[in-house]
């Protein structure tokens, strides 16, 4: 975003030389002390981070860019001043971070960024909102037989820049996480002529199934889903994995239930027979907060279905499991 110019009352469009002689110049011209412009965050590997958007990594780098420049022959000294803070708490006014100083005579009328200002220590699992000014160090020009003495410093502020919009944060540091494999504690036969073993056959790639026997009529169907329980709030990056075959070639579908929607969403289709086939890696559509049942129990289902015009068969599963990262409670 492009930031307004702050001239103080009273000051002229631009920054003129001053004359080689000494004193400090006339403060109420312009150009020297501006409000930091196009306010930017970067990720520790340089890539911008768009406002609002989750960092990994507890590190970042704050950015702005600057046209001051000094009124007379001394180079001033110029740098970013931020304050960092968590979304809910209240900005007081006071930095929280500086950039190192950089210098800008009065020719450096060219738009350059400030040093790099470098964040560290930031919590997982916490939204930030920052501000920004910029901090001005002016020096008097003083000459003793033509030798240039730049004395009397004197450090000023621009008025401060907020970053980013009312009500979103500026950026989001990703909680810590845990990879997490479970595997199914309950299953149910949905259609089918018979069924052989309970949830622990799909705990293992043991070759110790969970066999359903399809319907007696055609369209021969078999259908059972399994029930994953104890998932956390906050669950991401779900994937499934499934090992199992068909004793006759059939039209394979695994599902996962919607609890928003109250259906059965699509994961994989294909014509699977009687050679175990793995498939692995499934990600279901949207928000993951759709596949688990409220608090408490926190329960997802996945289903396998199986279907043929032609002859019956029996649906096996070797095993069937969920992997996700759950987020660790910072303490």
């Amino acid at each position: 975003m492009v930031l307004a110019l702050h001239p103080l009352p009273g000051s002229s469009a631009e920054a003129d030389n001053m004359e080689t002689r000494g004193g400090l110049p006339d403060l109420a011209r312009s150009g020297w002390r501006q409000a930091p412009k196009e306010l930017t965050q970067l990720n520790r590997d340089g890539a911008p981070l768009s406002m609002g958007v989750e960092s990994k990594t507890p590190s970042l780098t704050l950015s702005g860019r600057t046209s001051s420049c000094s009124l007379n022959e001394c180079p001033w000294d110029y740098s970013l001043e931020v304050e960092l803070r968590p979304v809910e708490e209240e900005f007081t006014g006071d930095p929280t971070h500086r950039s190192p100083s950089m210098a800008r005579g009065s020719a450096d009328r060219s738009e350059v960024p400030y040093p790099p200002l470098n964040v560290a220590g930031l919590v997982h699992g916490t939204a930030y909102k920052w501000q920004a000014r910029e901090k001005a160090v002016v020096y008097e020009a003083s000459y003793v037989e033509k030798e240039l003495a730049c004395i009397n410093p004197q450090t000023h502020y621009s008025p401060w820049e907020g970053h980013g919009e009312e009500g979103v944060p500026s950026f989001v540091i990703a909680p810590l996480v845990v990879r997490t494999t479970k595997t199914p504690t309950a299953v149910v036969k949905m259609e089918g002529s018979g069924s052989d073993g309970t949830a622990n056959r799909l705990n293992l790639d043991d070759e110790r199934y969970y066999r359903v026997w399809a319907t007696v009529k055609s369209p021969y169907i078999t259908s059972w889903y399994a029930t994953f329980t104890g998932m956390g709030d906050g669950a991401r990056s779900l994937e499934i994995s499934y090992k199992g075959y068909n004793s006759q070639r059939c039209d394979q579908r695994l599902d996962i239930w919607d609890w928003k929607l109250r259906e059965w969403t699509g994961l994989d289709s294909q014509e699977v027979g009687d050679e175990e086939t793995v498939i692995e890696g499934l990600i279901p559509p949207g928000d993951i907060s759709n596949y688990v049942s409220g608090p408490g129990t926190g329960e997802l289902r996945i289903r396998v279905q199986c279907s043929s015009n032609i002859l019956s068969f029996s649906s096996n599963g070797n095993s069937l499991n969920i992997s996700y990262d759950q987020p660790i409670s910072p303490r």
